[in-house]
């Protein structure tokens, strides 16, 4: 019994769950009532997490607590100087979604705060990708037949559409683990799984997981590549895009005519950069941040603009202020160039760069940070594995010398 229930295990437990969420909610929301799904969902997240802290009391994580404790004050503060947010806060995707959701948003940083090692959170979430890439394959053959996409919003109404955004970033999460994998372990079956997840998101998703993908690819090959892979890779690249230039128009149109509804064949056939109604978004909310600079508060693009700014940048400005804004850009960029930059392990830097390349890619064009957990999972990572970082050197001889 102790091989099943002890610290490890039940912390493993909650992680690979929390990164389930999305199957997780398919399965029991299709049973049971809201209320008792949530409830079902919620138990097998922190129940195992709870005995955890029972048996290691030392590793509460405090670091989480204050984090939802200073996120919850900011959103008090707003709410004294901007009573008229009330209602938005109130309502299900205002404070509730920010920071009351136990499955998502800030609650990213405790399931990373929350385990032992990397290797570890490395294991959990390959296991929580093979269950998101099971899941999501599901969906497509769901999606086949009708081919269209039924997606419910955040007031409950349905929408129909050819394409889906959700399953596109849905899908990107076991795509970047199954390369990592591969990366690492060289298993062809984990390449296998990602070139699937790839043709998936091209033929029935969106186009911006095909940007956080891009990301992550020129950041391996900045930081992980040694310099003859570099330039072995690079030329090998350069060859292949010349050799496709001269038949781009013919795939696209042959792949279109199979797929007639895929979105994103669409959009590379009409131009890649095509942004559709943001451009309106960004210059209202351009707007009011030259009318007040300083700032207005949490979640206040959405109260004033009737929706989130499609853009990180923006919306910390609109959020925080142009300085404070800017400046906090600026140190969860420097802070991630030093996870890249630092000699951690190629495995961790990997695990970094996953989460990295999906908050990127998808905040620059839609989202809110306070919603996205990946951010928040970052955000977490810096510490964890300043920290790593932090023995490994005390450990290392020179440190030991440069002491004695």
């Amino acid at each position: 019994m102790n091989i099943f229930i002890n610290y490890n295990s039940m912390i493993g437990a909650s992680i690979v769950a929390f990164f389930s969420i999305a199957p997780l909610k398919y399965f029991f929301n299709s049973l049971f009532p809201d209320r008792v799904s949530t409830l079902l969902i919620g138990s097998i997240c922190y129940i195992p997490m709870l005995v955890a802290f029972t048996l290691r009391k030392k590793n509460i994580p405090f670091r989480f607590l204050g984090l939802f404790a200073f996120v919850s004050i900011t959103f008090l503060i707003s709410l004294i100087l901007h009573p008229e947010y009330s209602d938005y806060y109130s309502s299900p995707i205002g404070f509730n979604a920010a920071v009351l959701t136990f499955s998502s948003s800030i609650f990213g940083y405790l399931f990373v705060e929350i385990s032992d090692d990397s290797v570890e959170f490395g294991k959990c979430i390959y296991i929580a990708a093979i269950l998101n890439f099971i899941f999501y394959l599901w969906l497509v053959i769901g999606f086949l037949p009708t081919r269209i996409w039924i997606t419910i919003d955040s007031t409950g109404r349905q929408h129909a559409s050819y394409y889906s955004m959700s399953f596109s970033y849905g899908m990107l999460f076991p795509v970047l683990v199954f390369l990592k994998e591969w990366i690492v372990k060289r298993n062809l079956i984990d390449l296998i799984g990602a070139i699937t997840g790839l043709i998936s998101i091209v033929l029935f998703g969106s186009r911006g997981a095909l940007l956080c993908l891009i990301i992550f690819g020129v950041l391996y090959w900045i930081f992980i590549l040694g310099v003859k892979r570099k330039i072995i890779i690079f030329f090998t690249l350069l060859i292949f895009l010349i050799f496709i230039a001269f038949i781009w128009k013919d795939i696209l149109e042959y792949l279109a005519a199979l797929f007639p509804t895929s979105r994103t064949l669409e959009l590379l056939s009409g131009g890649l950069l095509y942004i559709n109604d943001r451009n309106s978004i960004w210059i209202e909310a351009i707007e009011y941040i030259l009318k007040n600079p300083f700032g207005y508060g949490p979640m206040a693009d959405q109260y004033l603009l009737g929706e989130y700014s499609h853009n990180v940048v923006i919306e910390l400005m609109i959020t925080f202020g142009v300085i404070p804004g800017i400046a906090l850009l600026i140190f969860f960029m420097i802070k991630s160039m030093h996870i890249l930059t630092n000699p951690i392990e190629k495995e961790n830097k990997l695990i970094f760069m996953i989460f990295f390349s999906i908050v990127v890619g998808k905040l620059l064009f839609s989202s809110s940070f306070w919603y996205e957990t990946y951010l928040w999972t970052c955000i977490a990572l810096f510490h964890k594995y300043r920290k790593r970082h932090s023995i490994a050197n005390m450990k290392h001889p020179s440190y030991r010398s440069m002491i004695l």
